[in-house]
């Protein structure tokens, strides 16, 4: 129903105007080449990404009012605007039309592009994405948000895509700081289910609703369980703060599948799995989502970023690395690469080292080849658009000095706010390195992703 809508919104947008306001050629005026852009843009669109961009966008209807009119997430909602993303330094107040071209009710009072319920929308603090109604019956809030919206906002967003258009500061899903430390939470679904009250008094007292924790989701290495690897990292140390789930390999093998062999467990899937069912299961916090591996761990993490990007918001790959041919990194997803500088079991300059066959528990397992981390790196950076690529030969130049300097750490960063670091650790063994503990959590804190 909102695709008619969307259409006539579009249509009006893209008009060329002449100076007494009728459509003709601007290309004299200042603003042309940013209206032009955004006439090409739109062109482009299909219906799904009109409709979105048309009532948040150019209409500036809240991200999670259109979300709910189009039946969708509000990730979904940010995904379908981006062809209007044009930067946090424009605003629609440069596209102005001299005269509208459109033909709005004779009306003293302007169109409010707010819809009007009346029992409008209370926000819960802390609770991003979330949003809290009086409702008669819940079975009737699509057709009312549809209804209304049809009702209201029709005529709004015509008058808006000629009038004064919001400025992309004031709007609340700006791709330029979609990832930082400061996002605001969201929390899964298994956040509905309210906890009882700590005084145990369920007459007198309301039930409290859990709050929602990061996740950390943690692929051991060569011979390792997670429960293992969990006590060499400091898992334990944040049973408070975050849900950690160590995901060990599948019974009666030593390491995962990393090369997808069809004779063995899908551990991809296996993986996701099992995240999906903690996220479902527990009060999760969506923008927090991470993904931690450790040598055939680290590989195993890179190939599920690659296909399942949209569900971790980071993911580390420590002491091994992997980035498939086909990835798909959208919405873009962080990664922090750490390697030992003389790693004698996965070289960082690509394939398994002197020392591969002693970690090797079983060694008739095929495993995925090992790339060399520049290569990686460079080609991660360039699928999230970073701003600057790593240049690769520079794990094989720049790294070339003494050991004792310390580590080193070179990051590349795009303007959603995500990222590439490679840190190199001064050592010359596959163990893992003390200081990755605090590396890793930085990174993370970071790189929360709204």
């Amino acid at each position: 129903m909102l695709t008619p809508v969307a259409h006539d919104v579009v249509a009006e947008c893209l008009q060329r105007q002449t100076g007494d306001g009728a459509p003709g050629d601007d290309a004299d005026r200042p603003e042309a080449s940013l209206r032009e852009s955004v006439r090409r843009r739109l062109a482009s669109c299909d219906d799904q990404e009109r409709i979105a961009c048309a009532l948040h966008r150019l209409g500036g209807v809240d991200q999670t009012l259109t979300a709910e009119a189009m039946q969708i997430s509000p990730q979904q909602v940010h995904r379908l605007c981006v062809p209007l993303s044009l930067g946090p330094d424009v605003s629609y107040a440069e596209l102005t039309d001299t005269t509208p071209t459109n033909t709005a009710p004779a009306d003293p009072t302007p169109a409010d592009p707010t819809p009007a319920d009346p029992t409008p929308a209370d926000p819960t603090p802390g609770r991003a994405g979330t949003v809290r109604r009086k409702r008669p019956r819940k079975s009737l809030m699509p057709v009312i948000i549809t209804v209304t919206l049809l009702a209201v906002v029709s005529i709004a967003l015509l008058a808006r895509c000629n009038g004064e258009r919001p400025a992309f500061d004031d709007v609340d899903s700006d791709p330029g700081t979609v990832i930082s430390a400061d996002a605001a939470p969201i929390p899964s679904a298994g956040c509905g289910n309210p906890s009882l009250p700590t005084d145990g008094d369920t007459d007198s007292a309301e039930f409290a609703e859990p709050s929602p924790k990061p996740m950390i989701v943690s692929l051991p290495g060569f011979g390792q369980t997670a429960d293992e690897l969990a006590g060499i990292i400091g898992w334990p140390l944040l049973a408070e703060e975050a849900l950690v789930i160590g995901i060990d390999p599948a019974p009666d093998e030593s390491e995962f599948n990393t090369l997808g062999d069809p004779n063995r467990r899908d551990d991809r899937s296996e993986v996701v799995r099992m995240t999906e069912d903690a996220i479902a299961g527990e009060c999760v916090d969506l923008a927090r989502v991470h993904l931690v591996g450790y040598g055939p761990g680290g590989q195993l993490a890179g190939g599920i970023a690659c296909t399942n990007a949209a569900l971790y918001a980071t993911v580390t790959m420590v002491s091994g690395w992997m980035m498939p041919d086909t990835c798909e990194l959208d919405p873009p997803i962080s990664a922090l690469f750490v390697a030992n500088f003389a790693d004698p079991v996965i070289s960082i300059n690509g394939g398994y080292g002197p020392e591969a066959q002693s970690v090797f528990v079983d060694q008739a397992l095929r495993r995925a080849d090992s790339e060399p981390l520049g290569d990686v790196a460079s080609r991660w950076a360039e699928a999230i658009d970073t701003e600057t690529l790593p240049e690769v030969p520079y794990l094989g130049t720049d790294l070339s000095r003494d050991q004792g300097a310390g580590a080193v750490a070179e990051s590349w960063s795009a303007s959603t706010g995500a990222e590439v670091t490679v840190v190199i650790n001064p050592s010359s063994s596959h163990d893992w390195y003390p200081d990755n503990f605090g590396t890793i959590l930085e990174f993370m804190v970071a790189h929360a992703r709204n």
